[in-house]
């Protein structure tokens, strides 16, 4: 067995916490967009990029 493998650590999805509040503000607001989505969570303090944003919301 390589040791490539054997130490293989997996990846943490480091956008789970961002989809999870991406997830309540869309269904707490419907009308929202991905760029009113995005404004809520900089007000909120949230520093975050547009297009991550964008790319989330569509998922």
């Amino acid at each position: 067995m390589r040791t490539s493998a054997f130490r293989y650590q997996p990846v943490t999805d480091r956008n789970a916490a961002l989809k999870g509040k991406i997830i309540a503000l869309a269904q707490r607001h419907r009308r929202y967009g991905a760029g009113m989505i995005y404004l809520k969570l900089r007000q909120a303090g949230e520093v975050v990029n547009h297009k991550r944003v964008d790319r989330l919301y569509a998922e």
